[in-house]
């Protein structure tokens, strides 16, 4: 009778590395990019022509648009080209892939600081701050192979519980604190892996896009808010978008005046 609830915890086990694995981007699964009009792409940036650049890192995210690298060189050739909007929204794209890299994050305020009249930020509140910090100190790719690192922990300890029965004290204990930190691990890949798939961010491509109270043309006109403002968006109703601008305000704004990240 234990062998079997023991086999049952094993496919348990088993069942959420599965689940691990799948949560991958397509660049931890071994896609291979497109070298050819990589190196194009790369070559053009160096010659300074930043249009053909900029169209073949375009093309190259039609087939690899989660992969951090051809984000943030399109970001840096439309920093070029001196398209704020663009620039913004590809390197907080890069930044949400890839969020402990410092290169990417020092170009990304690079990029915000050609916003004309920037919205101003609010300081969100400790724990926010504390959990935005967290959930972006590690990448997925890091949390699925930390997840992979505790399940084989996870069953060396299982396979020492049973052959080292009288030597193994307390394998009760550490065999929950086993399976409770993969747990925690599992939950941490789904979150930023969500994160990633279903950003809740977007910017604003056009100049001085009209900030409304409704979703309505003829609504109160709360403001205008400059290109390459990165807004959190809430919800879409017909052709508006309820967003929050970094100093807090909520209110709607077209869609067609911005791009999700």
């Amino acid at each position: 009778m234990q062998v079997k609830e023991m086999s049952k915890s094993l496919g348990s086990l088993v069942m959420i590395v599965m689940i691990v694995g799948l949560m991958l981007p397509g660049k931890a699964r071994g896609a291979a990019m497109d070298e050819v009009l990589w190196s194009k792409g790369n070559s053009f940036y160096a010659a300074k022509k930043y249009d053909s650049a900029a169209y073949c890192y375009q093309e190259l995210l039609k087939k690899y648009p989660r992969n951090a690298m051809v984000q943030y060189n399109l970001g840096n050739a439309y920093f070029q080209l001196k398209k704020v909007g663009p620039s913004i929204l590809h390197l907080q794209k890069a930044a949400v892939l890839d969020p402990r890299n410092a290169q990417i994050a020092e170009n990304l305020e690079a990029a915000k600081a050609r916003i004309q009249n920037p919205v101003s930020e609010a300081k969100p509140i400790f724990f926010l701050r504390w959990w935005e910090n967290a959930l972006h100190a590690l990448s997925t790719n890091t949390w699925a192979i930390i997840s992979l690192v505790v399940f084989a922990g996870t069953l060396l300890l299982v396979w020492y519980a049973r052959v080292k029965k009288d030597a193994f004290r307390h394998a009760g204990r550490w065999l929950s604190l086993a399976i409770v930190s993969l747990i925690i691990c599992g939950c941490m890949t789904w979150l930023t892996y969500q994160a990633v798939v279903d950003s809740r961010l977007g910017v604003i491509v056009q100049s001085a896009v009209n900030f409304f109270d409704t979703p309505k043309a003829n609504g109160k006109l709360l403001g205008a808010s400059p290109e390459g403002t990165v807004v959190e968006v809430f919800s879409r109703k017909g052709d508006y978008i309820n967003v929050k601008l970094p100093n807090g305000r909520e209110g709607w704004i077209l869609a067609a005046d911005f791009e999700k990240v």
